[in-house]
C-alpha cells in the first residue's frame, strides 16, 4: 500500500494535509513564475526603433530603487515598499503609481519581481508612453 492510500485510509492526516497545501502553494507559485516569464519575453520581443538608447546611469539608478525599496529583503517590492522609498506627494502621484505598479505586476502576488519591476515596469512603460526616458541618437 501507498504513503497515500494508508494516509487517505487513516483520515485526518496533518502530514497528509499540509503536503497537499505545500504542492499546490509550490504549483501556484509556479503558474505565477511562468505568468511573469512570458510577459517579459513577450515585452523583450517588442522591437525598439534602431536610434534610442538608456544611459546606463538611468539604467543603475532604476535598479538601485527595486534594491533600496526591497525594505524586507525578500528579492520583491510591494507597493507599500515602492511608495515609503519614491515618497509620491500627492494623490493623483499616488494613483499614478498604483496604476503602473498592478500594470507590472502580473503573477498576482501583489509584489514585484525585478524582471517585473525592470523589464515591465520600465523597459514596457517607457515604449508604450514613446520612449520619453531613451535618448535619441542621430543616424
Amino acid at each position: 500500500m501507498s504513503w497515500y492510500e494508508v494516509g487517505k485510509k487513516a483520515g485526518y492526516s496533518e502530514g497528509y494535509y499540509a503536503g497537499r497545501a505545500a504542492a499546490l502553494k509550490e504549483l501556484k507559485n509556479q503558474e505565477g513564475i511562468d505568468k511573469a516569464k512570458k510577459a517579459c519575453l513577450d515585452e523583450l520581443l517588442q522591437q525598439d526603433p534602431k536610434d534610442i538608447y538608456y544611459s546606463s546611469n538611468l539604467i543603475r539608478d532604476f535598479l538601485a530603487d527595486f534594491y533600496k525599496a526591497d525594505y524586507d529583503r525578500d528579492g520583491h517590492i510591494t507597493l507599500q515598499e515602492l511608495c515609503q522609498h519614491w515618497r509620491p506627494n500627492d494623490e493623483k502621484t499616488y494613483k499614478q503609481l498604483e496604476a503602473d505598479f498592478a500594470e507590472a505586476e502580473v503573477t498576482g502576488d501583489q509584489k514585484l519581481s525585478l524582471a517585473e519591476f525592470f523589464i515591465l515596469g520600465f523597459l514596457g512603460d517607457d515604449r508604450k508612453n514613446g520612449y520619453k526616458a531613451a535618448k535619441k541618437v542621430d543616424s
